[in-house]
Parts: C-alpha cells; sequence; structure tokens
C-alpha cells in the first residue's frame, strides 16, 4: 500500500496536469465551433501515454516540484499532439529531401 500511495503521491500532479490540457485542448475546439468527432478523441487518448512519459521524464530532470509537474502535464496534453504533428510532417519531409527514391519503372508500379 505505501508504494501504491507514493507513486500516486508521486504522479498524481501530472495526471491532473495531462487531465486538465486535454479538457483545455478540446475546450478551445469547442469554442473555435469546430466539431469533435469520437476518431479524434481515440487519436489524443492513444499519444497522450507518450506525452505524459516525457512530460514525467523532463520533470524528472529538472526535479520539478508537484505544481511544476501538473504545468508540464497540461502542456503537453495541449500542445504535444500538434507538436508532433508538425514534428512528423518536417521529418518526413526532411527524410524525401535527403534520401530521395529513384523513380519506378512500369514494371514495378503496382
Amino acid at each position: 500500500m505505501n508504494a501504491a500511495l507514493a507513486l500516486l503521491i508521486d504522479l498524481g500532479p501530472l495526471l491532473f496536469g495531462l487531465v486538465v490540457g486535454t479538457l483545455a485542448n478540446f475546450g478551445l475546439e469547442i469554442d473555435r465551433g469546430e466539431p469533435i468527432p469520437p476518431r479524434k478523441v481515440y487519436a489524443h487518448l492513444m499519444i497522450l501515454g507518450l506525452l505524459g512519459l516525457i512530460a514525467s521524464v523532463g520533470s524528472e530532470l529538472v526535479h520539478a516540484s508537484a505544481q511544476m509537474r501538473a504545468l508540464a502535464g497540461a502542456g503537453a496534453a495541449l500542445l504535444g499532439a500538434k507538436l508532433a504533428r508538425r514534428f512528423l510532417g518536417w521529418s518526413e519531409r526532411e527524410a524525401e529531401r535527403r534520401l530521395p527514391l529513384p523513380p519506378m519503372s512500369k514494371e514495378d508500379r503496382p
């Protein structure tokens, strides 16, 4: 029981921040009048674990207080998915630029 309580005390602020950031993310979309399809919610929840891990490791590296861990979680949930999409787009463009593929012959085309 002590280990579970210690884990909750350690991760509680971060989890709280992730929830607040997620609510803020969808709240901004609702304010803009954008619909929120279930697919978008599922996608956000899937990436939330990775964003939480990044925020947790970053918070641990700087020995952040509980309030800063909550803020890191909220920031990761609010901005992390958008930044991840931009990074993936950038990395794909860079890969295509740096590793150009030869044109396909007619025999290789599907």
